[in-house]
């Protein structure tokens, strides 16, 4: 998955860190519809000041009751 993706937030938020070590983010995604699949990414900056992109994450949000 490619995009197009929409920027969720104005500015940049801290990182975890900056090192082949596994970080965790947590998102709460509140305007999501039920039954539809929604894909994620976290564009940062690493310590030599470069834009790294993660691996897509996708999720499925439930049908509607």
């Amino acid at each position: 998955m490619s995009g197009p993706f929409i920027r969720l937030n104005g500015v940049a938020l801290p990182a975890y860190g900056d090192s082949d070590s596994d970080t965790g983010y947590l998102y709460v995604d509140d305007k999501a519809r039920p039954n539809r699949r929604y894909y994620y990414l976290v564009e940062g900056i690493n310590s030599l000041g470069l834009f790294e992109r993660s691996h897509v994450a996708s999720a499925r949000t439930l049908p509607e009751r």
